[in-house]
């Protein structure tokens, strides 16, 4: 979907960029999540550094979701 590996969906989990559902040891990936990544991914390719995504208002960034 994404075209990442699950290293580098670990490596924005723990840079606290996205926060994915868990049902038991699973990450579910709300479409919320997705288009996160989506915009982290983009803004990388674009020569933004993680400082400047992690700028991002928060409005857009964190939100619960229900799995």
């Amino acid at each position: 979907m994404l075209g990442v590996s699950a290293r580098t969906l670990r490596f924005y989990e723990d840079k606290g960029l996205i926060e994915p559902c868990r049902i038991g040891t699973t990450r579910v990936y709300t479409r919320r999540e997705v288009a996160r990544m989506q915009l982290i991914l983009r803004g990388k390719r674009l020569g933004f550094t993680l400082r400047d995504i992690e700028g991002v208002p928060r409005s857009l960034r964190r939100r619960p979701a229900a799995c």
